[in-house]
C-alpha cells in the first residue's frame, strides 16, 4: 500500500511553515520556552543573569537582521504561514575550522513551543534547517534531559561524536 495523505482524511488543508529571521517581537516566545527548558533541564547558561544575558544577545540578533547586518549567530523561527506567534526557534553560531572539522555552524538552542511538542514540528522545522545550510556541517549538542531533542537528531542524519562525563552528548551532521 502506497502512502496515505492524512490531510486529505481530514478534509483540512495541509498547514504551510514559515522559516524567517526572528524580530524584536518574537523574543518574548523565546524566553519563554528558554526558561521552560532551563526548569526542565533541556538548555543551562553557565552564568548567573544567564536569562537576562541571553535576552540581550538575542536583541543584539535580531537588531542586526533587521539592519541586515552580518554576525556570528543567527536566528531563526519557524511559524505557520498565516499565523502570529512562532512554533519553535532555532540559535546558530558560527564554527570556526579547526583539525577536526571545517568551517561549521553550532546548533547552539533548538527549542519548540510546549504546545506544539509530539506533533512532528520538531522534526519537520529541523528539516527546513538543514535544507537551508546548503550541506555545510553542523553540530549540535544535548544534555541528558534532553533525550527527545537527542533521538530526533540521530533520526535525521546526525551522528553522535562524543560524551562528556556529566552525559552532554555532542552530534555533527555533514
Amino acid at each position: 500500500m502506497g502512502a496515505v495523505n492524512v490531510w486529505s482524511f481530514f478534509k483540512k488543508k495541509k498547514p504551510s511553515y514559515n522559516l524567517r529571521y526572528a524580530q524584536d517581537k518574537d523574543i518574548p516566545f523565546i524566553l519563554h520556552e528558554v526558561g521552560d527548558g532551563l526548569n526542565k533541564g533541556y538548555f543551562a547558561f553557565d552564568h548567573t543573569n544567564g536569562l537576562g544575558e541571553f535576552s540581550a544577545q538575542l536583541q543584539r540578533i535580531t537588531a542586526a537582521h533587521a539592519n541586515s547586518e552580518k554576525i556570528g549567530n543567527v536566528l531563526f523561527v519557524f511559524e505557520e504561514a498565516k499565523a502570529t506567534t512562532p512554533l519553535a526557534f532555532a540559535l546558530l553560531a558560527a564554527g570556526q575550522a579547526d583539525h577536526k572539522l571545517p568551517q561549521h555552524l553550532i546548533l547552539v538552542m533548538f527549542g519548540v513551543s510546549s504546545s506544539s511538542r509530539g506533533k512532528g514540528l520538531g522534526s519537520l522545522f529541523l528539516q527546513y534547517l538543514m535544507a537551508h545550510m546548503a550541506g555545510m556541517p553542523v553540530l549540535a549538542s544535548c544534555l541528558p534531559a534532553s533525550k527527545v531533542m537527542a533521538d530526533m537528531l540521530q533520526r535525521h542524519n546526525f551522528s553522535q561524536i562524543s560524551v562528556s562525563p556529566r552525559g552532554k552528548r555532542t552530534f555533527v551532521h555533514s
